[in-house]
């Protein structure tokens, strides 16, 4: 598989599409982490290489759209029935597929 112009160093299909907001980093850290493993914010913010207090003002959206499940003891994990999470997991798939044919058009990169 040859680099894409479009895909920077720690660029996933996911931040070329969206962006690399906190949302996007935070949904990508998430992503990254085995389906029944348990994770806290500080483990998330450094996942997502963001701060932890970035974490604690957006957690409640992924919580609140079923994406992420909260725990008593304050850890959260993916939640295995979000339909939500699911079509995220294809439509990362699908992006994934199209980075590895290398099908994504040329485009101008700013200099």
């Amino acid at each position: 598989m040859t680099d894409h112009p479009l895909f920077k160093h720690g660029d996933t299909p996911l931040t070329v599409l969206f962006g690399k907001q906190t949302l996007v980093k935070m949904l990508n850290a998430i992503l990254d982490y085995p389906p029944k493993n348990t994770f806290t914010q500080t483990q998330l913010a450094n996942q997502a290489d963001i701060s932890r207090k970035s974490v604690n003002t957006h957690i409640d959206i992924f919580v609140y759209f079923d994406i992420i499940l909260e725990h008593d003891n304050g850890e959260y994990s993916m939640n295995p029935d979000s339909e939500i999470l699911k079509k995220i997991i294809e439509l990362e798939g699908i992006l994934n597929t199209h980075k590895q044919k290398n099908e994504l058009p040329d485009i101008p990169t700013e200099n």
